[in-house]
């Protein structure tokens, strides 16, 4: 313990620089030694004003001693700014000599006891470094993006986008910070990066970092501001299609997969948004010919928000809607609505198929009664028939069937039935109709009802 005490002891910035060069002080151990036992038998000096115990914590994240030292975390939790200051100072002479492996750098930002001294050195030594090695870098924007104060990381990165002389690592790390930090000028700064040179590799290596930087909190613009998510999974989706896990040994980073696996996270983020501006996002994203290698997961996702969303804005009948239901009354809701119309239309269609009294016939043209069907009625005219005897069954209710109704968009319906506020729009063409398979989602919007006739 006495080691702590001594009045010829390196600083911070020195035993930095002997970290730099690879080499050890003397001192080194029985400080280290020296402050776990003060810590075990006594309590520790203050840090702030103890150049021993300064020395010690140095040591400790030159060398990569922290992991197994207990008296580190009472020490930082005593004064979080002191500690900051002497591990800024230890680490300024690794990143001016450009160290590839800096201890802890690349953990301190998943420490929860070291998120105070994040806030104190991220932003500062990231602005003094911008240009450090791949794995610095990142370890510096780790740091910055925990707890960091949101506007001073904006004017940081607003700062950086004009850097110039970077390499490939480099500039796809910017390029991933931005993103998180400021993500509308990101967006913007990517799709030009994309436009040139291999723009696999390059997006490769930009959702790889994208993925690293994203585990940092307090960011949630890129991943909960739909149309910003919608043009990040459209700029890295249309570059690179899904990739099956790698076979081989799993060895530094796997890019093409990993990159791979945060689109499809992204489309489940979209996925997971319930409001109608996220569906349609979704949906055009779905349909958009330079995602079709997407095209089986956009259409899957599409698939689960659309139950979502029916889950969440679903409400329970009432018991007395319940009871009015059971009592043979009118809808008490638009599925109520949905299923009572298409009860009475199969029984329309039984009745006519296989009823006693020929139905069939009254969508023929025919010379008289019980002589040989001509041809089928045009088609105005059999909806205009099928409309009578289906508002003859949904009168009672309250219910009223309406002709050709006109939408939004320049849609249209055949028929329309509503019941007070509601209504569902039904659409009818014969079987062998080119758009008989397309109408449901193309001009119904999936929210009316396609009737099918089929005449033989």
């Amino acid at each position: 313990m006495a080691a702590l005490n001594r009045p010829d002891l390196p600083t911070p910035e020195q035993i930095g620089e002997l970290a730099a060069r690879r080499e050890y002080h003397p001192i080194c151990y029985p400080l280290v030694a020296g402050a776990l036992l003060q810590q075990e038998r006594e309590r520790l000096p203050s840090l702030r004003e103890n150049s021993g115990l300064q020395a010690a914590m140095a040591f400790e994240f030159a060398f990569g001693f922290y992991g197994s030292s207990r008296w580190i975390n009472p020490a930082i939790e005593g004064d979080p700014v002191a500690a900051a200051r002497v591990i800024e100072g230890t680490w300024k002479p690794l990143l001016q000599a450009d160290v590839k492996h800096i201890p802890y750098l690349s953990g301190i930002s998943k420490d929860s006891t070291l998120a105070p001294v994040t806030r104190e050195i991220g932003p500062a030594l990231l602005k003094l470094y911008p240009k450090s090695n791949a794995g610095s870098l990142e370890g510096l924007m780790r740091v910055a993006l925990i707890g960091a104060p949101k506007q001073a990381l904006q004017l940081l990165a607003s700062k950086m986008a004009r850097l110039r002389n970077l390499n490939q690592d480099q500039q796809a790390l910017w390029l991933a910070f931005s993103l998180l930090v400021t993500p509308e000028a990101g967006l913007n700064r990517a799709e030009s990066y994309l436009r040139k040179g291999d723009a696999t590799a390059k997006a490769y290596r930009l959702a790889s970092y994208l993925e690293s930087l994203s585990d940092a909190e307090g960011f949630p613009e890129l991943t909960t501001i739909s149309p910003l998510l919608t043009r990040l999974i459209k700029l890295l989706g249309s570059t690179f299609g899904p990739h099956s896990p790698p076979t081989d040994a799993w060895v530094g980073r796997h890019d093409a997969y990993e990159s791979a696996q945060l689109v499809g996270r992204l489309i489940d983020a979209l996925g997971s948004h319930l409001d109608d501006e996220a569906v349609s996002l979704l949906r055009s994203l779905r349909d958009h010919r330079a995602l079709i290698a997407w095209k089986e997961k956009l259409s899957h996702t599409v698939e689960q928000q659309r139950r979502k969303m029916r889950e969440q804005r679903y409400r329970r009948p009432s018991v007395q809607d319940v009871l009015k239901v059971l009592e043979g009354g009118g809808p008490t809701s638009l599925p109520d609505l949905h299923a009572v119309v298409c009860d009475h239309l199969r029984t329309l269609a039984n009745k006519i198929e296989n009823g006693p009294e020929d139905g069939y016939r009254t969508f023929w043209n025919v010379v008289g009664p019980g002589e040989k069907l001509q041809a089928p009625l045009p088609e105005n005219e059999a909806r205009n028939r099928l409309r009578s005897r289906l508002n003859s069954r949904l009168t009672p209710l309250g219910v009223s069937v309406e002709i050709e109704p006109h939408y939004a968009n320049a849609n249209r319906a055949d028929l329309k039935v509503v019941f007070q506020s509601m209504n569902i729009p039904v659409e009818i063409k014969r079987h062998y109709h080119r758009d008989v398979w397309t109408a449901p989602r193309t001009q119904l919007k999936k929210k009316g009802l396609l009737e099918v006739v089929w005449v033989d």
